[in-house]
C-alpha cells in the first residue's frame, strides 16, 4: 500500500473511488507473492537443506524471476490507463497509477524485506505454530458445530412458500388433465341423447302409371306423387343404445374420481419430494461451509510446514466432491419444483413450508383390503358391463328395421287429391356382418373380464410391495429417531474431543466427520421413503 499512496503523492491526485479498488486488488497479489516465497523456503528446508541462511539465498533467487514477471507485466498493462487523456481517463488514470506504484513497492518488500522477516522469525514460527494450529482449528470445530446446531437457509431457493392443503387445492382447480377429464363427462352426458336417432328424414317425388305404348291417344299424364318417408330401427336398438351411452357417463365419472385421486396422490409425493431435495440441499450447504473451511486450514498448514503434502490434497479433493454434490442437489430440487409447477400448472416456484420435514401420521390397516369402491378398480368392472351392453346392442340390431312412406296430393292442389301409406320392414337377410359383430363383442366382453382380473392382480402386488417398503422403512426411520441420529451426534462430540487432544490426526478426524454427517443424510432418504410409502398405501385404501 506505500507504493500506491506514494504514486499518488507525485503525480497530485486525491484518493477516490477507484483509487481504493487498486489498493483492494493489489492486495491479494502481494500476500500471494509473500505466500508462495516463504512456500519454497519451507520446501527447501524439507528437502534437507538446514542452513537458513543458504535456505533463505537460494529460495530468493528460484522466485526471483517469477515475481518480476509478475509484477512487470502488470505494470506495463496498466501504463497505458496510467498516462490516458481520453474519455474516462479521470477514472482509469488513479485506479493504474496505484496499482503499478502498489507493485513495485510490494515487489521490493516481498524481495528484500521478507527474507529478512523471515531469516529473524524463523525460530519463534517453530515455537509457537503449535500453539497457532490447535488455535484455528478450535476455530474451524467451532463453526461446525454452530453449522449443525442451527438450520442453513438455501441460499438459491427462491420461491413462494405453500402448505400442502393450498397447493392441492390449486391443483384441483387449475390442472388440465384433471379438466380434460371433466370435460369428457359432460361429452357423454351430451351423447346419451344420440341413443333414440331416428335417421333421416326422406322426402319423395313419383309419378306412376304411365303408359310405354300410347296407342289409343288417352292421357299419359300419370299420377304425381309427392310425400315424405321414414325408416327407423326396431325400438329395442334404443333401449340398448341409451344402456350403452349411460354406461360411457358413468365411465367418465369414475375416470374422473380416479383422475383426482392420481392428482392428489401426485401432489403429496411431489411436495414431499421437494420438501426432501431442500433439506438434502441445506445439508450439503452445511457440508461445503464446513469443509471449505478446512481446506482453507489445510494449505495453511501445508504452506506453514505443519503437515504433509496429503492432508492438504485430501481436504481440497473431499471439498470439490461436495461441491459437485451441491450442484447435483440444486439440480434436484429444481426437478422437484417443476414436478409440483407442472402439476398445479403455475408459472410461480413453489416452495414447501419453512419447517422441519415431517413424517407422515399412518395407522397400518388391522383389516384385509377392500377393493370395493377403487375407482381403479371399479374403472374395470364397468368396462365390462360396457362390453355386455354393447353387445345386446349388436344383437338388436338383428331385428327388422321399421319403415313408413305417406304421399298427399292436395299439398300441392292436384285433383283429384288422391292420397296414401305404407308399411314395411327390413329383414336382415345378408347378417354374416352383423354375425361377426355379435362375435367380436362376446370377444370384448371376455377381454375386458381378463382386463378387470389384470388389473385387480397388479392393485393387490400393489398394496402388498407397498406394505413390504412401509414397513422396511419405518425400521429404518424409527432406528435413526431412536438411536442413529444420537450416535451421529456423539461421534461428533467423540471426535471433535479427540482432535482437540491430538488422540487422531486430521483425516481420521474428517473421516469420522463424514460418517456423522452420512447418517444425517441416510436418515432424511429413509424418511422420504417412508413418507412416500405411505402415499402410496392412503391411493390403494382410498385414505
Amino acid at each position: 500500500a506505500i507504493g500506491g499512496v506514494i504514486a499518488l503523492w507525485l503525480r497530485d491526485m486525491p484518493f477516490s473511488i477507484s483509487a481504493g479498488v487498486g489498493f483492494i486488488a493489489l492486495f491479494g497479489v502481494a500476500v500471494l507473492n509473500g505466500i508462495v516465497l516463504i512456500s519454497t523456503f519451507n520446501q527447501l528446508e524439507k528437502d534437507g537443506m538446514k542452513d537458513i541462511i543458504e535456505r533463505v539465498r537460494e529460495g530468493t533467487r528460484i522466485r526471483l524471476r517469477p515475481v518480476l514477471m509478475t509484477a512487470s507485466v502488470a505494470s506495463l498493462g496498466f501504463l497505458p490507463m496510467a498516462i490516458s487523456t481520453s474519455a474516462g481517463a479521470e477514472v482509469q488514470r488513479p485506479l493504474a497509477t496505484v496499482v503499478i506504484g502498489v507493485l513495485i513497492s510490494a515487489t521490493a518488500l516481498t524481495l528484500i524485506v521478507l527474507p529478512a522477516l523471515y531469516l529473524l522469525f524463523s525460530r519463534e514460527r517453530k515455537s509457537h505454530s503449535k500453539v497457532i494450529t490447535p488455535a484455528i482449528v478450535f476455530i474451524l470445530l467451532s463453526t461446525f458445530i454452530a453449522n449443525a446446531q442451527t438450520p442453513l437457509t438455501s441460499e438459491k431457493s427462491t420461491g413462494i412458500r405453500l402448505p400442502l392443503d393450498s397447493c392441492i387445492a390449486i391443483a384441483l382447480k387449475n390442472n388440465p388433465s384433471l379438466q380434460a377429464s371433466q370435460l369428457q363427462v359432460s361429452q357423454q352426458m351430451k351423447l346419451q341423447k344420440t341413443a333414440f336417432d331416428f335417421g333421416k328424414t326422406g322426402l319423395f317425388y313419383e309419378n306412376e302409371d304411365l303408359i310405354k305404348d300410347n296407342t289409343d291417344n288417352t292421357s299419359n299424364d300419370g299420377i304425381l306423387k309427392i310425400g315424405v318417408n321414414q325408416s327407423i330401427d326396431f325400438p329395442t336398438v334404443w333401449f340398448s343404445q341409451s344402456k350403452v351411452n349411460r354406461q360411457n357417463t358413468s365411465i367418465a365419472k369414475t375416470e374422473y374420481s380416479l383422475a383426482q385421486r392420481q392428482l392428489i396422490q401426485g401432489v403429496n409425493s411431489a411436495y414431499y419430494e421437494l420438501w426432501v431435495a431442500e433439506e438434502r440441499q441445506r445439508i450439503w450447504q452445511q457440508q461445503d461451509s464446513i469443509f471449505a473451511d478446512f481446506e482453507n486450514a489445510a494449505s495453511l498448514r501445508f504452506q506453514t510446514g505443519e503437515t504433509n503434502r496429503l492432508e492438504f490434497v485430501s481436504a481440497r479433493a473431499r471439498h470439490k466432491e461436495i461441491q459437485i454434490a451441491l450442484q447435483g442437489a440444486f439440480a434436484d430440487l429444481a426437478i422437484a419444483q417443476q414436478e409440483l409447477i407442472k402439476l398445479m400448472n403455475i408459472t410461480q416456484t413453489v416452495l414447501p413450508v419453512d419447517a422441519k420435514i415431517e413424517r407422515l401420521p399412518f395407522m397400518l390397516p388391522t383389516d384385509t383390503l377392500s377393493t370395493a369402491g377403487h375407482p381403479f378398480l371399479s374403472v374395470s368392472q364397468q368396462r365390462i358391463s360396457l362390453a355386455q351392453y354393447q353387445t345386446n346392442v349388436e344383437r338388436n340390431r338383428l331385428l327388422p328395421d321399421l319403415t313408413a312412406r305417406y304421399f298427399n296430393q292436395d299439398w300441392y292442389g292436384k285433383e283429384p287429391g288422391y292420397y296414401g301409406y305404407s308399411f314395411g320392414i327390413g329383414i336382415p337377410l345378408f347378417f354374416w356382418d352383423k354375425q361377426g359383430r355379435i362375435q367380436a363383442a362376446k370377444l370384448q366382453q371376455l377381454i375386458a373380464q381378463k382386463n378387470y382380473e389384470n388389473d385387480l392382480l397388479q392393485f393387490n402386488t400393489s398394496y402388498r410391495q407397498a406394505l413390504q417398503q412401509y414397513q422396511k422403512n419405518l425400521s429404518l426411520v424409527s432406528y435413526y429417531e431412536t438411536t442413529g441420529l444420537q450416535q451421529a451426534e456423539e461421534i461428533l462430540s467423540t471426535a471433535t474431543a479427540a482432535y482437540k487432544a491430538g488422540e487422531i490426526n486430521y483425516i481420521e478426524f474428517t473421516t469420522l466427520l463424514s460418517q456423522s454427517i452420512d447418517i444425517r443424510s441416510n436418515y432424511l432418504e429413509s424418511l422420504s421413503n417412508y413418507n412416500q410409502s405411505v402415499i402410496q398405501i392412503k391411493f390403494i385404501t382410498n385414505q
